[in-house]
């Protein structure tokens, strides 16, 4: 049986994995950054939570939203898209995809919602 890391590690491969075939560019954010960062590892007690970030305008699109959602779904994903915020379910894992937008000087980004 694997443990909760293997499965929270290749979770985060086949996210990348979707996310890479539909175009739409994904890093670590928050805790699952400050883990691969800091301990080079998954954060203790953090192994069912994962954070990534995309660029807002990357999913504006309906057509987009569709087919991330499908490729999702064939690999037993279960995405759900609100207003400003896009969480994935996968079994016992949660993802927040946290959504950024360019400041108004362009120069930098902010998150839209957590």
């Amino acid at each position: 049986m694997k443990n909760e890391e293997s499965i929270y590690i290749e979770t985060l491969r086949k996210l990348k994995k979707i996310f890479d075939k539909n175009k739409i560019p994904v890093w670590l954010e928050d805790g699952t950054l400050l883990g691969a960062y800091r301990d080079k590892r998954v954060i203790k007690g953090d192994e069912f939570d994962i954070d990534i970030g995309i660029l807002k305008s990357s999913i504006e699109k309906k057509s987009v939203r569709r087919a991330l959602a499908r490729d999702l779904q064939k690999e037993g994903f279960y995405p759900f898209f609100f207003w400003d915020v896009m969480n994935i379910i996968k079994g016992k894992i949660g993802v927040d995809v946290i959504l950024l937008q360019p400041t108004n000087n362009k120069d930098s980004y902010v998150k839209i919602r957590e």
